[in-house]
């Protein structure tokens, strides 16, 4: 796994990309020209309002709107090959990136918008999701006994990912004190922006939730998911956190909320009622596995240095979801619970 995971996290296209709106921004604007935030924004939001008739005025319009309603502002281009981004360093690309988001700010008179995201597409490559730092003093220390936004969960919940075998959150890493990034594959959005029983199975929905609990992430909402064009379900965003005696783990709570509304999807398992989740039998022996010492071992090998509350917290959600298989195995039976990844009982 350490061998993994140190192959897939260096090799991060982020840094073209960034630079590639470092460039962007820093072209120069001719006189009487658009604003250059405006020109941006003009270019990048096109694709995100599939409208190839997208006007500067449109871009006035539609910028200020979706910061003030504090969404994710979602940026995507198609970026021209690396060799032709002018050389431009990543800290030089980060700080334009923050001098974007400044301007976003400033768009939305003076309000800070917390949690922007850039959504970078280098050609027909690399993508990319890049998200501004929340450090863990804006809302107070640990991950346990607060709301916290960090952007190492975003990493951890893509190391425990892969461990698991669940197969559901895209590549992640940090790059400095100020920014963190997520590469992330996305082929179009869920519907209306919801993910419900017509876009993923019973399985994944379970096994999102396993990874929510896992790092403790108490924000899973219908745009923080992802559905590509083969149907494959892809979860984002595990940065925000809730304390562990807010986040009660029982078999109806194990569920996925979307927009604020929760959804529960039960399966028909005859007299015994409706089964509310089921787990891939290798995942559960995966989950049996993480320890103390291979969650420490799989965090330092991406680079993350867990606190002991955070270390702490991270078992208390593998107890607490162990428990949570044993009480469904005995209600319905071991063999409805936990199955083959192929569906089937093992």
């Amino acid at each position: 796994m350490a061998a993994d995971v140190g192959r897939l996290l260096p090799r991060n296209p982020l840094v073209p990309a960034l630079a590639l709106v470092a460039t962007l921004l820093a072209s120069p604007t001719p006189a009487q020209a658009v604003p250059p935030f405006v020109q941006a924004c003009q270019r990048l939001l096109k694709i995100y309002f599939r409208d190839p008739a997208f006007t500067e005025q449109r871009a006035k319009q539609y910028l200020p709107d979706i910061v003030k309603a504090n969404k994710k502002t979602w940026l995507e281009l198609n970026a021209r090959a690396p060799e032709e981004l002018n050389g431009l360093s990543l800290a030089e690309a980060l700080k334009l990136l923050e001098q974007l988001k400044a301007r976003e700010d400033a768009a939305a008179g003076g309000q800070h918008v917390r949690n922007a995201t850039y959504f970078v597409r280098l050609g027909e490559g690399h993508k990319a999701v890049v998200k501004r730092r929340h450090t863990r003093s804006e809302m107070g220390e640990g991950r346990v006994y607060n709301f916290s936004n960090d952007p190492r969960f975003e990493v951890l919940a893509f190391v425990l990912d892969r461990f698991l075998g669940t197969n559901l959150v895209p590549p992640a890493i940090l790059l400095d004190a100020t920014t963190a990034a997520q590469l992330l594959v996305r082929a179009g959005p869920v519907k209306q922006g919801k993910l419900s029983k017509e876009h993923a199975t019973l399985m994944e929905l379970t096994h999102m939730r396993l990874l929510d609990v896992l790092v403790g992430n108490g924000d899973r909402n219908g745009p923080d998911n992802l559905l590509a064009a083969d149907g494959k379900v892809v979860a984002i965003d595990f940065d925000l956190s809730r304390a562990v005696p807010m986040f009660p783990i029982e078999a109806a709570e194990f569920s996925l909320k979307a927009d604020g509304v929760v959804l529960e999807p039960r399966l028909k398992v005859g007299k015994a009622g409706t089964l509310p989740g089921v787990f891939a039998r290798r995942v559960v022996a995966q989950l049996r596995a993480l320890d103390r010492a291979k969650l420490v071992e799989l965090a330092e090998a991406a680079g993350l240095k867990l606190s002991e509350n955070e270390i702490q917290s991270v078992l208390a959600g593998r107890a607490a979801s162990l428990a949570v298989v044993e009480r469904w195995s005995g209600a319905y039976g071991r063999e409805l619970v936990e199955v083959s990844p192929e569906g089937g009982a093992t």
